[in-house]
């Protein structure tokens, strides 16, 4: 018991360390953002006469905030999701990570995001794979947002696993269009791109209103759970209100327990007082005969001869 909790010890301060750096640097590149931009004439062309430096700064700045973003939600993937989610969490992960390295060399111009030639320009290699990282990063992790809904029901599953679907399909269809020749898809670019925004139009609407469901059923459990343990009207709707930000284990936790501190209040409330409030109080002697009300020792006398 102590090695898991040691094991579960290590993974929050690796995840509190990973946030807390990701946010530092974020910062930082916000405060060089804010200097660059007001001296941006003087320093315009120190790495680069096409791109302000600047501009550089603020490029980064947004990388590394779409990766404290989808950091803080694959690493809650990893915390709460199934072996499916947590697989989707690690390949989305480590496909962020691989993206904004190559972000990072194309913003300083180590390598080029576009070749191009006399009449044509065209994406690098590594500027296909910067984009197809990017995306597997941005669908594996929200696939899996859609793994953590609770699912309860016939139509949770039903939207979830059309979400999974969408989701996985507009992955499949952006790698297909990285690594075709633009001259070879030119005549389909249209209905590519068509069934890129159904994909993800479906994606989105379906994974709300899963989302929503999951948010009804967790609050109907909740009063259900109080009406069944004879709980008024006005703890009911308090108890829910103050869970519906956490998991139903710990709701039905907190549930119990509010319900046996008032079933202990409701028995003392019942039990008889030891001692009326208005009797003085009476001290106890071992040994002691206590004679309940007082005798008539006149009857016991015995009459005058």
């Amino acid at each position: 018991m102590s090695s898991i909790n040691s094991i579960k010890t290590s993974d929050n301060n690796l995840k509190s360390t990973i946030i807390r750096v990701l946010t530092i640097i974020v910062v930082i590149l916000a405060f060089f953002w804010l200097i660059m931009s007001l001296i941006s004439d003087s320093s315009s062309s120190v790495l680069d006469s096409s791109t302000p430096i600047s501009a550089k700064f603020q490029l980064m700045f947004w990388s590394f905030g779409g990766a404290l973003l989808g950091g803080i939600l694959g690493l809650r993937c990893l915390e709460k999701g199934s072996r499916f989610v947590h697989t989707l969490a690690l390949v989305g992960l480590i496909s962020g990570a691989i993206s904004l390295l190559l972000q990072l060399l194309m913003i300083w111009g180590l390598i080029p995001l576009v070749e191009s030639s006399l009449f044509t320009i065209n994406i690098t290699v590594l500027g296909r794979l910067m984009i197809a990282t990017l995306a597997t990063a941005v669908a594996a992790i929200a696939v899996g947002l859609v793994g953590l809904i609770k699912d309860d029901g016939s139509s949770i599953s039903l939207l979830k696993m059309v979400s999974t679907v969408c989701g996985i399909g507009f992955w499949a269809i952006t790698i297909v269009l990285l690594f075709m020749d633009f001259s070879a898809m030119a005549t389909s670019i249209t209905k590519a791109l068509t069934m890129l925004g159904v994909m993800s139009s479906c994606f989105v609407v379906c994974s709300v209103a899963a989302l929503i469901l999951a948010w009804f059923d967790k609050k109907d459990k909740v009063e259900a759970l109080l009406e069944n343990k004879g709980s008024d009207g006005n703890n009911s709707q308090s108890s829910v209100n103050f869970g519906m930000g956490l998991s139903e284990d710990v709701i039905e936790k907190n549930v119990k327990a509010r319900l046996a501190e008032e079933k202990v209040k409701a028995e003392r409330e019942k039990m008889p007082p030891l001692q009326s409030d208005e009797m003085a109080p009476t001290v106890s002697r071992d040994n002691e005969v206590k004679i309940e009300q007082p005798v008539d020792l006149s009857a016991m006398q015995e009459p005058p001869k």
